[in-house]
């Protein structure tokens, strides 16, 4: 609007361009300043101090401009006593100039920076445009799909895989913000699409979803119930001691994602690119999509973006559960980009979704990239998991990263095999799998 960040931005830049008009007849020489040029002057430093008025609502803007203004009125001062003076005088600069412009056109010069990285493509405008927009189609969407949600809901209450976790009191409730996809056609389990991630997607004839770089995160309700994590020895010959001991655990109902997190869904939840693989990369003949999965970012960093759309990282139970009700736990559960690779990415992460699904729908689980888990490190004897969730508290400071990735082996992505990571920093090719918890009726 009028008093917004670009018409700020356009009122900086026209206060620079009237300075750069005023000094230009100085530069380059020693020839005394007019009477029209040191009125050219007065009329443009007369003007700066409205500028600085109209951004004192910006704090950042307001302190680099404050700190001028006293200058401004001795500078103006000065140019109102040569004009009533002699017309030929020359009227003092208010400092001497620099290779860049004296000090105030620099701090001008930040300030428009300041404005046009705002105002640009991934600044803070288009990020509030794109949350409303993300809202207004949440709340859009909730209305319309009423009948739809009820729909899933009867089918929860009906579908044989859930009934274990109805006879356990759980019965689905709408949730805001999801939109219902129907049972996928192979694992009959309920999908739903998470809104402020992207579009919805749409069924195929075949009754597979159909993926674009719009399309939004797609969840699985997976029914949840007992289960035994971890292994021993004498089960898998490949396990290691941190594997061990296998305890049994009941897991509530939860959502997990269908495929990792996209790099276009990262950013339009509001992550910053910080992928070891851009889009547009050429690696040996892959080329980086927006469809590939988004890596390199830290714990910290996942965490504090999924929170603000009310997702969360899995905890190992949750995962470890995902995998082994995918298949068999060794040495992998369904199709993955790993170690040695003939699936045509040798040296990269695939775009989500490339391999078969295991028998839940879940893509990817093993291989790609090694996904991040809600749990610290620690052995399970000392720190069991709880019911429920099965969080798990420890204190060691490393985190965990599961299910392996593209420069791993099947060996190394075993359902049961975990690999510690350090919570200091940005993570190459680790990506993210997120988690929804899910209310029961």
């Amino acid at each position: 609007g009028p008093r917004g960040l670009r018409a700020r931005l356009d009122r900086v830049r026209t206060a620079l361009a009237d300075l750069d008009a005023t000094r230009a007849p100085r530069r380059g020489t020693a020839t005394p300043t007019t009477r029209d040029e040191l009125e050219a002057e007065l009329h443009a430093v007369e003007g700066l101090p409205r500028l600085a008025h109209a951004l004192r609502h910006d704090a950042t803007l307001a302190a680099i401009l404050a700190p001028l203004l006293p200058a401004l009125e001795r500078h103006q001062q000065a140019l109102t006593n040569r004009l009533d003076a002699q017309p030929a005088a020359v009227a003092p600069t208010m400092h001497p100039p620099t290779a860049d412009g004296p000090p105030l056109v620099q701090q001008l010069h930040e300030v428009e920076r300041v404005l046009a990285q705002a105002t640009g493509p991934d600044g803070i405008v288009a990020r509030m445009r794109s949350e409303r927009d993300a809202l207004l189609r949440i709340d859009t969407a909730f209305r319309e799909d009423a009948d739809a949600w009820r729909r899933a809901c009867a089918e929860v209450d009906a579908a044989p895989e859930y009934r274990a976790a109805r006879d356990h009191g759980f019965g689905l409730q709408p949730v805001e913000g999801l939109h219902p996809l129907g049972p996928d056609p192979h694992s009959r389990l309920q999908e739903f699409a998470c809104l402020r991630s992207g579009r919805a997607p749409i069924r195929g004839p075949n009754g597979n979803l159909e993926l674009d770089e719009s399309c939004a995160l797609v969840f699985v309700l997976l029914p949840g119930g007992p289960f035994t994590m971890g292994t021993s020895v004498q089960d898998d010959p490949l396990a290691g001691y941190e594997e061990e001991p296998g305890l049994p655990i009941e897991l509530a109902p939860f959502l997990l994602a269908k495929h990792e997190l996209s790099q276009a869904q990262w950013r339009r939840l509001g992550g910053d690119a910080t992928f070891i693989l851009q889009p547009g990369d050429q690696i040996d003949a892959v080329t980086i999509q927006a469809r590939h999965p988004a890596e390199g970012m830290s714990f910290a960093m996942a965490e504090s973006v999924l929170q603000a759309h009310g997702l969360v990282l899995p905890t190992e139970a949750q995962w470890e559960y995902a995998a082994r009700r995918g298949g068999v736990a060794s040495p992998f559960a369904g199709h993955a980009n790993l170690r040695p690779n003939d699936d045509g990415h040798p040296l990269s992460h695939a775009p989500v979704g490339s391999f078969a699904a295991d028998r839940s729908g879940l893509h990817d689980l093993h291989g790609n990239v090694p996904e991040m888990v809600a749990d610290p490190f620690g052995t399970y004897d000392l720190y069991p998991p709880r019911e429920g969730d099965g969080r798990r508290c420890s204190w060691r400071l490393e985190r965990v990263a599961r299910g392996g990735g593209f420069y791993n082996t099947a060996k190394e992505a075993r359902a049961t095999a975990r690999t510690a990571m350090p919570d200091l920093g940005p993570l190459p090719f680790v990506g993210i799998r997120p988690a929804m918890a899910i209310l029961r009726r």
